[in-house]
């Protein structure tokens, strides 16, 4: 035991030991950035305090594009983390963004100074607002023109959506909840509003607007299809309220996407909404990719955006706004639908937070908004069926014996014949350098960026390995023995491994993952996948394929990582992953998806970690050799994509209650970038399944409307 704990302590100190070294290297990092940019381009005006704690910084004189020590006076002073410095200096997180969510943490002088220096840093040119001779968006009938209205400034004005029935209907349930919650003592209540969040277990009545005509006629063709709720919440401004912060509705997306909307907001008016009563204050065209408050503290060049009770106001996720100050004596109730596209991450968990007897009685169409279809290989329990909608599984698989670890050659039999991919031949040499297996952690990210993947030797210890192998083959038999196998191709996926096995949630833990994962795809990722694959002899064959497919064109920066476990030795004779080396770049794809013309095998002995930068090219080849190849997967995706499957719906409840935090936040169950919140985004928590949530309430002392 001793010996044990003094081998845990050594680990430890070299773990803490490379987190001081990765932070001084950050730190270099980014002075090296900020002095490239600032030699790069013109000089501008202000001096900056850059603080990475109280007595730790420099000094950028912007005028003389120099870097100094600390001292003097400065303009603006802030404190920012050395790794977020280098994001925001390279434009990997957008700087009004990264004030809004304590990135940069602006401690004296005013915001647009800091805003102005990153924007310079990153070579961006932003305008404070849109010059156009075209009138304004005002309330519309024609539903053409409120299209054109959202193409040109970003969001329109839908007179009438509501029926004068619904509004009232709507609007009296909601003055009904409301008291009700501040009664129970259970309301989110501020100076400024009062939020009510997951509606849908707080009256049919919001349910049903989800089926209004205009979420069809409006989110798809903006969306893509299979799109999803956000969210579904009411927001009363209070009399006196404060107005919010500009933001845009996608900020949770970095680095920023300009090229499309990830989402669309639309605001149904359950009063008349004006400017006096607090009316949302919108920056005209700033969807476009040049538009951008100066400060997103200031709501200069806003409008208001006005209309009639049962108006609806439609609003790209792109375009920076804020809530109005209400100056009236009376609150102002407006409900707030809002949809992303079908790979995002939901910022209301209605798995976790939906009512129980709720979730039997939704309508398909809700169903799907929720994210129960499976849709491009997201949101699946167990094997992936795509457009297939999934429930709460009664009796998750598992873990199961089958045959020893030994019998694993005459187990794979069972996988059947060859496969019906592509049979890989062998390449005469590698088309271009390509990565070896390292056991130098800072050679492997070297690699990662140069090639889009690489080798961590020793990565996993003979032990480790062997306990993983033995529980795959034990597991891979067992489910073939009961009749649940997922074969294909001559291969064996093994999926939701978290049920199968806690040898598998211990890999989550590994240093390897905590080293990598966070600085390839920013804070808190979340685990889209823990699966094995067995490929028997002659199978495995997969066409060429990027992991990020799924995200569209325009997002040029990395999604996901994949770390794939190496628990026999691959090479390309037993089907080692071929990788088109530097091709998560851009400029280099294959000509076809069958062909394997400009790929290299990914090769290392058992324990390797192979880490794959979700947009390089590559393809599974076909076994060769006379035994079975294992391998474990974990991939890794950005905080605010969907994962590909659905633990909230699949985890076996023994499962998920034992589940380690670390664990736990990659599953989805920590609130981030107010993202996946329960009864409301409370930043940070980390969730468990609720015993009970808020329903419907009707107290006897009602506040007046």
């Amino acid at each position: 035991m001793e010996a044990a704990t003094t081998v845990a302590q050594s680990t430890m100190r070299r773990i803490e030991q490379r987190a001081v070294e990765a932070g001084d290297a950050a730190r270099s990092e980014a002075i090296t950035a900020i002095e490239a940019a600032l030699a790069a381009r013109p000089a501008i005006e202000g001096r900056l305090d850059i603080r990475i704690d109280e007595g730790n910084g420099f000094i950028v004189d912007c005028p003389a594009r120099r870097i100094e020590p600390l001292g003097g006076a400065a303009d603006c002073r802030f404190y920012a983390a050395p790794r977020d410095l280098l994001r925001i200096s390279r434009g990997e997180v957008e700087p009004r963004h990264a004030i809004l969510f304590g990135q940069i943490q602006v401690q004296e002088g005013p915001p647009r100074v800091a805003v102005a220096f990153f924007d310079h840093l990153a070579g961006a040119t932003m305008a404070p607002r849109l010059e156009t001779d075209r009138p304004l968006p005002r309330p519309t009938r024609d539903w053409d023109r409120a299209r054109e209205d959202l193409t040109v400034f970003g969001y329109a004005l839908v007179e009438d959506a509501l029926s004068q029935e619904e509004v009232a209907a709507l609007r009296q349930r909601t003055i009904e909840q409301a008291a009700g919650e501040v009664e129970a003592g259970v309301a989110t209540l501020s100076s400024a509003a009062q939020h009510l969040w997951t509606l849908l277990n707080k009256g049919r009545i919001y349910h049903d607007l989800l089926l209004n005509p205009l979420i069809d006629a409006f989110v798809p063709d903006l969306l893509g299809a299979h799109f999803i709720l956000n969210s579904i919440t009411g927001s009363i401004a209070l009399p006196g309220n404060a107005p919010a912060t500009m933001h845009i509705d996608q900020s949770n997306v970095q680095p920023p996407v300009h090229a499309f909307p990830m989402g669309l907001n639309i605001l149904w008016f359950l009063d008349d909404v004006t400017d006096a009563n607090g009316g949302t204050r919108l920056l005209p065209g700033s969807h476009l990719a040049d538009i951008a408050p100066a400060d997103p503290f200031d709501p200069a060049y806003t409008v208001a955006a006005e209309g009639s009770a049962g108006t609806a106001l439609l609003l790209d996720s792109r375009v920076w706004h804020s809530v109005g100050r209400n100056t009236t004596d009376r609150r102002r109730h407006v409900l707030v639908t809002y949809f992303n596209r079908s790979f995002m991450r939901a910022h209301e968990n209605h798995f976790l937070s939906l009512r129980p007897d709720l979730e039997p009685t939704l309508h398909e169409k809700v169903r799907v908004m929720l994210g129960y279809r499976c849709t491009l290989g997201l949101g699946a329990t167990e094997a992936p069926v795509e457009g297939g909608l999934s429930r709460r599984l009664t009796a998750p698989v598992g873990e199961l014996e089958g045959r020893a670890a030994s019998d694993a050659r005459r187990g794979a039999d069972a996988l059947g014949d060859a496969p019906a991919g592509p049979v890989t031949p062998p390449l005469a040499a590698p088309p271009t350098p390509s990565p070896s297996p390292t056991t130098d952690w800072d050679r492997a990210r070297e690699d990662l960026r140069t090639f889009g993947y690489a080798l961590v030797q020793d990565a996993l210890t003979p032990e480790r390995v062997k306990a993983l192998r033995d529980r795959v083959v034990a597991q891979g038999a067992g489910e073939r023995a009961m009749g649940v196998a997922s074969v294909s191709g001559g291969a064996q996926t093994l999926w939701n491994l978290l049920n199968k096995g806690r040898v598998f949630h211990d890999l989550l833990l590994h240093p390897l993952i905590e080293a990598f994962a966070p600085a390839a795809l920013g804070d808190h990722p979340v685990l889209a996948g823990v699966v094995s694959i067995i490929a028997a002899p002659g199978g495995g064959a997969t066409t060429l394929h990027v992991d990020q497919a799924h995200v569209q064109a325009g997002v040029e920066f990395q999604i996901g990582l994949d770390i794939l476990w190496f628990l026999d030795d691959v090479g390309a004779a037993n089907g080692g992953p071929r990788i088109i080396p530097g091709s998560h770049r851009g400029g280099l794809a294959p000509a076809g998806p069958a062909g394997l013309d400009g790929t290299v095998a990914a090769k290392g002995p058992a324990g390797t970690a192979l880490l794959l930068d979700g947009r390089v090219w590559r393809a599974t080849g076909s076994n060769r050799s006379a035994e079975p190849r294992h391998v474990v997967a974990t991939s890794f995706s950005r905080a605010f994509m969907r994962t590909r499957e659905n633990y909230f719906l699949s985890l076996r409840p023994e499962v998920e209650a034992s589940l380690d935090d670390k664990v736990r936040v990659m599953c989805g169950y920590r609130c981030t970038a107010s993202v996946g919140g329960v009864e409301g985004p409370i930043e940070g928590k980390l969730y468990t399944r609720p015993a009970s949530v808020v329903g419907e309430l009707r107290p006897e002392d009602r506040i007046a409307p």
